[in-house]
C-alpha cells in the first residue's frame, strides 16, 4: 500500500519516480516511522522520508495547507523530531501527509541536486554518510533506475583445448534431453526417450 502512495503522490507532485521510490526505499522500507542511523550522533528523522522538522518545517507547512490539516500550534521547529511530540503525532498519524512531505523534500533536493545522484544523496543524507551506507543506496538506486550495478571484471578463463573432453558429448546430449522434458512435460517424457532410442 506505501509503494502505491509513493506512486500516487510523486505523480501528483511531479516528482521524478525513481529517486522518490529509492529514496523511501533506503530511509523506511515504505514505513511510516521514526528512523535511526548509523552515525551514533545523528538525530532522528520521522515519516516515511525520515524528514527533520528544524530543516523542513516551511515545506510541512507547505504540504499541510495544500493537503487542508491544520498544523497543532504546539508544534516547535526548533525541537528535534523525537522531543517535538505534537509533531510525531501529526506525521506517525497521517500515512498521506507524510508521505507528501517526504516526497516534497525529495523533489526539492532532487531538483537542487540536478538529477545527480551523489549530490543528492550528501544533500539529503548528509555529507557524513558512511560508505557503506551510500553503497546500501547505490544499490537501492539502480535497481529503481533500472540499472544493473557494475561488477568486477574478472579475467577470462584460459581456453579449452580444441577437442572436447571425453564423456563431454554425452553430457551436453543429457542436458538437452533434460530441457526438452522440461518443455514438453513428464507425459511426453517416453515420446523423446523413444526419439533417441
Amino acid at each position: 500500500m506505501s509503494r502505491r502512495l509513493a506512486e500516487q503522490v510523486a505523480g501528483q507532485r511531479g516528482a521524478y519516480l525513481p529517486i522518490v521510490m529509492a529514496t523511501i526505499e533506503a530511509e523506511t522500507n515504505f514505513r511510516n516511522v521514526i528512523g535511526e542511523y548509523d552515525a551514533a550522533t545523528a538525530v532522528f528523522g520521522i515519516g516515511f522520508g525520515q524528514v527533520h522538522l528544524r530543516w523542513h518545517f516551511d515545506t510541512l507547512k507547505t504540504v499541510a495547507r495544500e493537503l487542508a490539516i491544520p498544523l497543532p500550534s504546539q508544534i516547535n521547529p526548533g525541537r528535534d523530531n523525537i522531543a517535538n511530540e505534537p509533531f510525531r503525532r501529526l506525521i506517525l498519524g497521517n500515512d498521506l501527509l507524510s508521505m507528501h512531505l517526504a516526497v516534497a523534500v525529495i523533489d526539492r533536493k532532487w531538483r537542487a541536486a540536478g538529477g545527480d545522484w551523489d549530490r543528492f544523496t550528501e544533500l539529503y543524507v548528509g555529507r557524513f554518510i558512511s560508505a557503506r551506507d551510500r553503497e546500501r543506496r547505490r544499490v537501492i538506486w539502480h535497481r529503481w533506475k533500472g540499472i544493473t550495478p557494475a561488477i568486477p571484471v574478472v579475467p577470462a578463463p584460459v581456453a579449452p583445448p580444441a577437442r572436447m573432453m571425453p564423456g563431454i558429448e554425452l553430457t551436453i546430449a543429457l542436458g538437452v534431453i533434460a530441457l526438452i522434458v522440461l518443455a514438453i512435460g513428464v507425459k511426453g517424457f517416453s515420446a523423446v526417450r523413444d526419439a533417441f532410442a
